[in-house]
């Protein structure tokens, strides 16, 4: 009997640059595009099963709305399979 492996996520992202008004709506500031690094200082690498990943792709999104901008946008992305 063949077994299946579980389907394995990391945490990536994409910079953004929005600041985050009432509604919830987004309005892009390009003026931030050269204030914000391409990769978060405080970027920790995550790769695990889709809830645990999209937990915390979800935790930072919203740690970043409170604060009114959202510079990057963090979401779960399939591992590609490695090939032996």
């Amino acid at each position: 009997m063949k077994t299946v492996e579980p389907l394995l996520f990391e945490l990536t992202f994409r910079r953004e640059c929005y600041r985050v008004e009432a509604g919830p709506k987004l309005v892009r500031l390009p003026e931030r595009d050269a204030e914000v690094p391409e990769r978060p200082s405080w970027f920790m690498p995550l790769r695990g099963f889709h809830g645990q990943v999209h937990a915390e792709a979800a935790r930072l999104n919203k740690m970043q709305e409170q604060s009114g901008f959202l510079d990057y946008f963090f979401f779960p992305d399939l591992v590609a399979e490695e090939v032996a």
